[in-house]
């Protein structure tokens, strides 16, 4: 099965995402099917990639799984990963350098 994931930011006081989400491929390691997505309440920090896309730094409000089975058989998982905007305090709280 091959994934995709999409990071949708969503800022304070907003009901919805912006529309203009960061996909970020990757695959599953097939002998252990490990694949470490962030749960809903985790902080992240996605870092900003050489090809232009931002930085995405919140808190994992929802995902969504979406299964599309294609007629070669093969099916692809896509993911979409709301990140909610949290006060830039609350990040040196969580970690020490």
């Amino acid at each position: 099965m091959n994934y995709s994931v999409n990071y949708q930011y969503r800022p304070k006081g907003k009901t919805r995402p912006n529309d203009d989400g960061e996909l970020v491929p990757f695959k599953i390691d097939a002998t252990t099917n490990v694949a470490l997505l962030p749960n809903i309440g985790d902080h992240v920090h996605i870092a900003a990639t050489q090809n232009g896309q931002h930085a995405i730094q919140g808190r994992v409000a929802s995902r969504y799984f979406v299964y599309h089975e294609l007629s070669d058989g093969n099916v692809i998982c896509h993911i979409n990963i709301v990140i909610d905007e949290v006060d830039d305090s609350v990040f040196p709280q969580l970690l020490k350098e």
